[in-house]
C-alpha cells in the first residue's frame, strides 16, 4: 500500500482509482506502487492468465490481464462531467471491468496462428460470439476453460 506521502502526491484520476479500488475490491489482495506511475496489481489466481494491472498512462487508465491483453479507460470522452467527476466515472468504470473479470463474468480470449500471437479480447459471458479457433486459448479469472 502506498504511504500518506506518497498519497498526497498523487493527482485526481490516480486518486480516484484507488479510492474505487479501495470502495468496490477491498480484499484483492493487490499491491499499489509508484513506479514512474501509479501501478495497482492483482496477483493471478492461475499463472496462465497472470497478474491484472492497472497503470495510469497521462489522462488514462490502461487495464492489463496477463502479458497478451491490454485495454484503455480514457478521460476525454465525457464532456458533460466536472473533472473530478470525469476522473471518478474513469476510474469506475476500469474498478468495474476488473471485477466483472474476477467475478468471472466475463471470458480472455488469447488468439494464435499455430503458436504465433495474433490478438486478444475480452467478452461477457452471456453475449454471442464467434467459437474459438482451433488454436485459440480462453480463460476465466480462475484459469483455462475446457
Amino acid at each position: 500500500m502506498l504511504t500518506p506521502e506518497q498519497i498526497a502526491g498523487l493527482d485526481g484520476l490516480s486518486l480516484a482509482l484507488i479510492d474505487e479500488f479501495r470502495r468496490m475490491l477491498p480484499s484483492a489482495g493487490r499491491k499499489e506502487e509508484i513506479t514512474d506511475r501509479l501501478e495497482v496489481t492483482i496477483p493471478s489466481i492461475h499463472p496462465e492468465v497472470g497478474d491484472i494491472v492497472a497503470r495510469l498512462d497521462g489522462d488514462e487508465i490502461t487495464v492489463s490481464i496477463g502479458e497478451h491483453f491490454h485495454c484503455h479507460f480514457s478521460t476525454y470522452l465525457q464532456d458533460s462531467l466536472s473533472s473530478d467527476e470525469v476522473e471518478r466515472a474513469t476510474a469506475r468504470e476500469a474498478v468495474e471491468y476488473i471485477a466483472d473479470f474476477m467475478a468471472g463474468d466475463m471470458i480472455l480470449r488469447l488468439q494464435f496462428k499455430g503458436k504465433q500471437f495474433r490478438s486478444s479480447e475480452t467478452y461477457y459471458r452471456d453475449t454471442e460470439v464467434k467459437p474459438p479457433g482451433p488454436d485459440d486459448r480462453e480463460y476465466d479469472w480462475s484459469g483455462p476453460l475446457p
